[in-house]
């Protein structure tokens, strides 16, 4: 290089000097600045080893790097950027060659005819084409001197005392076509710029190093999808594995959330024989999973207990996890998905009600939802009586199968019923100001996508209080009787709760204007249906109901005490439909007022799915299948009457190699 250029940069690079000898004097730590490297950002001592016969081709052993980054001590091929001498040790900055920080004086070159500084401004020249420079050295041909040559040749554009060899100029044409915007991939090589002048002021020139980009750290999402035997969200010793449940795998979208709609779905992972899948060779980023079990069944309530390795991780009603992190490879095997049985009608055709009366002896019968067939309830051969005359509502908890009795008048006591034994167990007053409660109900696992906590009972009061008025919304601990205020809903007087086990929603209804609605935590309501007013001779509509309670399948059912029916309300025909009387017919205590009405099967609606998963993936192990187009989601849809899946109710995904995991891997460079 001229030197009068050599001096030129010397002054321009004097004037940040000091500032550069204060940063290098701070601990070596990784620079961001490489796409693809983490470079020291401290001095390191280089030595040249020279080639015998080319003193323009050389190695370069590196010293002091320290840990923890893309390059180490040790012997690299180096290659002269300028053209004039180099010193045999010296000591140097480190910068990637597609660092857009890097000095100027590496950054662009300068030619014979750039004048010396004027006014304290130097011109630059133009920019040094490390893009091409980079394809060239991942492009090789002939011998070191023809590479040089090239490299010289490209950024001078003169070859100083080397030929330009038919294999230089066939690299230069390469590199000039096809260089423009080159970005070396994993295992490729970077050139990386031993910076000199900074640091001393002699007239050294930059020289490169090349080394490998590195592959990424890979990690591994994976682990289980069990059967909750005991529905307790948690997996215990001895509940087996699911095979056949597929797991989708997502990247998450630029909000870094799941279920925001703009995901990009990867692949599809079979469980094996024994519930487990995996993913591996995932890059680092924002993943999410969804699960899709067999047909027959549901997620488990999640989050539970204190172990992250043992709790069920989907979400009721989608089945998709919350985002997951995955670091360079890191290994997340506590991704669960636990299953419990779907809801669905029983082998009649019908789900069982349970029906409480309000009247002296408190009688408790069951209610079959397709004929009305009313029963005093019996345990061991008697008749079970609450002898509670003041009954407003009933639950029943489909995890352990116990009616939630509550009563007003002034009493306001929560007692829990054993229908198997009649035994009434007193759990205590119903504090917190949850006062005369007209409407209780668990919420089922789906009731977690409209902000409800599913397994938790929740209570509306008719009663005003302080600080929520009346209709007030509770959520109640059913193992002591306190309630904490949620939410004051905007209606006349609610009379009647449920919770829709297909979908998750709190229904309410509103004798004042006969208006059904659905309900948030919040207190937000949305009306659905305004009930007809009951027409006798047609059994059609409603007059006086006070209580709500859904089947198994979703459909919606209410006692009407005006006229002691059961009815049937179809929300798409807007219309109650009498199913059929109860009262003294199908009560041997000969009353009408049934003030609690609840669907009794426990663990919301047990069903036989009567349906063999596919087979596990071959060996035992994962099959990956590619998403090419359409919802990758596939859901199943539930029981029939019989109480078997529906052929055709889970769409099975062919099982092929999935090769777009590889392609998701970061490109580096």
């Amino acid at each position: 290089m001229n030197r009068r250029v050599v001096r030129i940069r010397r002054l321009l690079l004097t004037t940040t000097f000091l500032g550069a000898l204060t940063w290098l004097a701070a601990p070596c730590q990784v620079q961001a600045d490489a796409p693809g490297l983490e470079l020291p950002t401290g001095v390191v001592v280089a030595d040249i080893l020279y080639t015998p016969g080319a003193d323009t081709t050389f190695a370069i052993t590196l010293e002091g790097i320290g840990e923890g980054f893309d390059v180490s001590d040790g012997t690299y091929d180096g290659w002269c950027v300028e053209n004039n001498g180099a010193p045999n040790h010296f000591q140097v900055l480190l910068y990637s060659s597609y660092d857009p920080e890097m000095p100027a004086a590496v950054a662009f070159y300068q030619s014979d005819d750039i004048p010396l500084v004027e006014d304290g401004l130097v011109p630059l020249g133009d920019p040094v084409p490390w893009d091409r420079l980079n394809y060239l050295l991942n492009h090789k041909q002939g011998g070191r001197e023809d590479v040089q040559a090239a490299i010289w040749e490209l950024i001078w554009g003169d070859a100083s005392t080397l030929e330009r060899t038919p294999a230089a100029l066939d690299m230069l044409d390469a590199a000039d076509t096809f260089g423009d915007g080159y970005v070396p991939g994993e295992g490729d090589i970077m050139a990386v710029i031993l910076y000199v002048d900074g640091l001393h002021l002699e007239g050294y020139q930059e020289t490169v190093i090349e080394v490998p980009v590195p592959e990424p750290e890979t990690g591994t999402i994976g682990d289980r999808v069990w059967e909750d035997s005991d529905e307790d969200g948690v997996q215990d010793e001895g509940e087996p594995g699911v095979p056949g449940a597929a797991a989708s795998l997502a990247a998450a979208g630029p909000d870094g959330a799941c279920s925001t709609g703009d995901e990009t779905w990867l692949a599809v992972a079979v469980t094996s024989a024994d519930g487990h899948y995996l993913f591996e060779d995932l890059p680092a980023g924002t993943y999410c999973v969804q699960f899709n079990p067999p047909p027959g069944n549901q997620f488990t309530l999640p989050d539970q207990g204190v172990d992250d390795t043992l709790d069920s991780d989907a979400a009721p009603g989608t089945g998709t996890t919350g985002a997951i992190i995955l670091g360079p490879g890191e290994v997340r095997l506590d991704i669960d998905a636990g299953l419990i049985p779907e809801p669905c009608v029983d082998a009649g055709g019908a789900t069982t009600l349970i029906l409480a009366y309000r009247d002296a002896e408190g009688a408790i019968s069951t209610v079959r939802s397709d004929t009305g067939a009313t029963a005093p309830l019996e345990a061991g051969g008697d008749i079970v009586t609450t002898r509670l005359s003041g009954t407003t509502t009933a639950a029943v908890n489909p995890i352990d199968g116990l009616v939630y009795l509550a009563t007003g008048e002034g009493d306001d006591r929560l007692r829990a019923l054993n229908p198997a034994t009649g035994d009434l167990v007193e759990i205590g007053p119903l504090t917190g100001g949850a006062s005369n409660l007209q409407a209780m109900d668990f919420a089922p696992p789906q009731a977690m996508a409209h902000g409800f906590t599913p397994g938790a009972l929740y209570g509306i009061s008719i009663d005003g209080m302080e600080g929520c008025g009346p209709n007030c919304l509770f959520l109640i601990d059913a193992a002591t009787g306190q309630a904490t205020p949620l939410a004051s809903l905007a209606a006349n007087q609610i009379r009647g709760a449920s919770f829709d086990p297909t979908t998750g929603e709190l229904w309410v209804y509103d004798p004042g204007g006969k208006v059904l609605s659905t309900v948030l935590p919040d207190g937000t309501m949305t009306e659905r249906m305004t009930v007809p007013d009951s027409h006798q001779d047609a059994r059609t509509g409603v007059d006086t109901v006070f209580s709500l309670a859904h089947g198994c399948d979703g459909t919606l059912y209410a006692i009407d005490i005006a006229y002691g029916v059961l009815v049937r309300i179809d929300l798409e025909m807007r219309q109650a439909y009498w199913i059929a009387e109860y009262g003294s017919a199908s009560s041997v205590f000969g009353s009408f007022e049934g003030n609690g009405l609840d669907t009794l099967d426990p663990q919301w609606c047990l069903c036989d799915p009567g349906a063999t998963p596919p087979p596990a993936a071959d060996g035992g192990g994962t099959t990956y299948t590619e998403i090419e187009s359409g919802d990758p989601h596939a859901r199943s849809t539930g029981c029939d009457a019989s109480g078997s899946a529906p052929s055709g109710t889970l769409t099975w995904l062919s099982l092929v190699l999935f090769a777009a995991v590889p392609a998701i891997r970061r490109r580096s460079g």
